[in-house]
């Protein structure tokens, strides 16, 4: 029996189940991104804190202590991110294991932030479909993989600049949300100063001169805040330019324009999969023809982010494929649109007997490239999974009473991998990571050694004795103090 909305059953009645409140009914991604970073967790497992991110967490301490880092500039320090830096000094009152934790957490959060952006794209461009098969691309390419795994600043950028395109699509020229969502960006990486830039551009028919100056100034706040910031803490306005440059030269990193136009092509397939990447390139230019109100966003996007990677090539900076994420992401949102076609209402509409087969001709391309990705995916797995289980078994060495009066009392201090020492310069509460030493075990000549079980470079000369040891590592010295 029914009495107005409830039912009555048994004597009692049954109430509706409460909804949901309202600030969450209009912004699912509240619920969505947390329930997608949980089950990105559960997939790939748990990833490591790397190189450029413990640099962070180094530079943090320092700053928090009222100092700043002294080896900013020291040859092999890598390039400082004033966003990745704020989050190392904002975090630094709480333990070293939280921090780590807390850079890891936020890593896994941006790669699902990453996934709910890509569908939201998705669906405002296209179709709901759409934006789920764009989303499934991009958080399974090994690329992106790594760089969620390793707390890398690239995935937390393009989740921003994936958002920021959402929510242009939603409503064109929408104008200061999508000027600070890529303000935040660049702090993260300067491709983000060129998109706000021609943001800008594209504004300026459509605002007065105070809505004009308002938008050139949120644009300018990225690039004008990194340059104060380089200023501040190395005496150089310039010194991620000058900086990064001369690593590249260095350490033989591909560079220059040529390079940039010849390395696009294999760069992208590498990220993407030559599949996904010419089926992509190919719906592009179908799109381009038939549907262009709503390819031009993504099409622009793709050729800003190519334009970017270009001009790293003119500046001299290193040349990487995850550098080309942002046309790779667009390439990989019209293979989804092909494979989805039958979903796109107005396409099956207008176009039905294509679209099938446009359809049925991805989804085969699809699953051949999703059969060859496994097998990428779970090489980058396994290797963070060792990673992750070699970096947390050090803290305990660390703290140990042997290990830690070993580490700290003997000199030099050296490890066998260059890696390893802004893990361990953390740890140790060092301000200068360059104190620590890299060398080849055979020949060391003395002070104290720290050595992974596994894998490392050689067998030091006898007259390092072991001093303290853990599942993982082991330390070795010929200071009388520890050794005695």
């Amino acid at each position: 029996m029914r009495s107005g909305s409830a039912v009555v059953s048994r004597g009692r009645t049954a109430r509706p189940a409460p909804a949901l409140p309202a600030f969450l009914r209009e912004r699912p991604g509240l619920v969505a991104v947390p329930v997608l970073a949980l089950v990105l967790w559960l997939v790939y497992g748990s990833g490591y804190v790397d190189y450029d991110a413990l640099y962070a967490l180094v530079w943090g301490q320092v700053l928090a202590g009222g100092h700043l880092p002294v080896d900013l500039t020291a040859l092999h320090s890598p390039t400082s991110h004033p966003l990745d830096t704020l989050l190392a000094v904002v975090v630094t009152p709480l333990s070293r294991a939280a921090r780590l934790d807390i850079f890891q957490a936020v890593s896994v959060l941006s790669f699902a932030g990453l996934g709910w952006a890509a569908y939201r794209l998705g669906e405002r461009l296209f179709a709901p479909a759409t934006g789920a098969v764009l989303a499934l691309i991009l958080l399974t390419r090994p690329v992106l993989v790594h760089q969620a795994l390793t707390a890398n600043i690239d995935v937390p950028f393009l989740a921003l600049v994936l958002a920021a395109a959402a929510m242009e699509a939603r409503r064109p020229r929408r104008g200061f949300a999508v000027l600070a969502t890529l303000a935040v960006a660049g702090l993260l990486r300067p491709e983000a100063w060129l998109l706000g830039l021609a943001y800008v551009v594209w504004l300026w028919p459509a605002q007065t001169p105070g809505q004009r100056a308002r938008a050139v100034g949120i644009a300018l706040v990225a690039p004008v805040l990194w340059l104060l910031v380089d200023l501040w803490l190395a005496g150089d306005a310039l010194h991620s330019l000058h900086g990064t440059s001369h690593a590249a030269t260095r350490i033989g990193r591909p560079q220059g324009l040529d390079r940039a136009v010849r390395l696009t092509p294999s760069y992208l397939v590498n990220l993407l999969q030559i599949t996904i990447a010419v089926g992509g390139a190919a719906v592009a230019v179908l799109a381009l023809w038939k549907r262009r109100r709503q390819a031009l966003l993504p099409v622009a996007l793709g050729v800003l982010g190519g334009l970017g990677f270009l001009v790293l090539g003119v500046v001299e900076l290193p040349l990487l494929a995850r550098y080309l994420a942002i046309p790779g992401s667009m390439l990989a949102l019209f293979f989804s649109a092909g494979l989805t076609a039958w979903w796109i209402p107005d396409v099956r509409a207008t176009y039905r007997r294509a679209a099938v087969v446009l359809t049925v001709a991805f989804a085969i391309l699809f699953v051949v490239a999703a059969i060859t990705n496994v097998g990428r995916v779970r090489a980058r797995v396994d290797e963070a999974s060792a990673r992750h289980d070699l970096d947390a078994d050090l803290p305990g060495l660390v703290e140990s009473a042997a290990g830690g009066r070993a580490l700290r009392a003997c000199a030099p201090l050296q490890v066998d991998y260059f890696q390893t020492r802004p893990l361990l310069a953390y740890l140790l509460d060092r301000r200068r990571v360059e104190s620590i030493g890299v060398v080849n075990p055979p020949r060391a000549h003395s002070g104290v050694l720290l050595l992974p079980r596994q894998g490392a470079r050689g067998t030091p000369p006898p007259v390092f004795r072991p001093v303290a040891d853990s599942k993982r590592w082991i330390v070795v010295a010929t200071c009388p103090v520890v050794t005695g």
